[in-house]
């Protein structure tokens, strides 16, 4: 476990040179719809310069919170392969592989604590081996989107919707997805970190 540990903390390390801490809204499930324009009072008094100062991208926004939305682990692990096959940037390869080994690992331990059957295991172990796969010294972008459309078949995600969020987070910076990797892969680990510690607590009640 320790050498796990040491991993998990190097990941973090590294997520954290590009995390800030910021107030966070309620997730939404529209990741297409733009946020209706609107007239106020207080909008047409105000200056023009504070009228110009939207600087997020709202389609963006909506996807990130598209991969902060949902609380079923497994769905997780799938968005953030997509990240992964996303990401190919050589600065971040180190981390994603680390990623994957650290997901595996957790995998693993989900299986053995019988919280998933043997056919949702393989299924994932079958998505991360396909990653780490096409993520090898030749890319290979047929087999990146084919393992996609398994990914949003699964996720039961829209074509158009599932363009939409391709073609978003290849507009976006190594640092924006680095954050969304971090956010996603954290949903998982807060699962992971109940699920040890409730086998601990188990195990200590039978040993009294």
């Amino acid at each position: 476990m320790s050498g796990q540990d040491s991993a998990e903390n190097k990941q973090m390390t590294s997520y954290a040179k590009v995390v800030s801490p910021q107030r966070q809204n309620s997730p939404s499930e529209n990741i297409v719809s733009q946020p209706s324009s609107y007239t106020s009072s207080s909008a047409t008094t105000s200056p023009p310069a504070l009228l110009k100062q939207e600087k997020i991208d709202q389609t963006q926004w909506c996807i990130a919170e598209w991969f902060g939305n949902g609380e079923y682990w497994q769905n997780d692990l799938v968005k953030w392969i997509i990240l992964a096959l996303e990401e190919r940037k050589s600065s971040e390869q180190k981390n994603i592989e680390i990623g994957l080994n650290i997901i595996k690992n957790e995998t693993d331990e989900i299986f053995n604590a019988r919280m998933i059957n043997s056919y949702s295991y393989n299924y994932c172990l079958d998505l991360i081996t396909r990653c780490k796969d096409i993520r090898g010294s030749n890319f290979d972008n047929n087999k990146r989107n084919e393992l996609l459309n398994i990914i949003f078949n699964y996720l039961k995600t829209r074509f158009e919707n599932a363009s939409l969020i391709i073609k978003t987070i290849g507009q976006m910076s190594v640092e924006q997805r680095s954050v969304l990797r971090f956010m996603t892969h954290q949903k998982i680990q807060a699962k992971i970190a109940f699920l040890r510690t409730t086998l601990k607590t188990h195990k200590t009640s039978h040993d009294m």
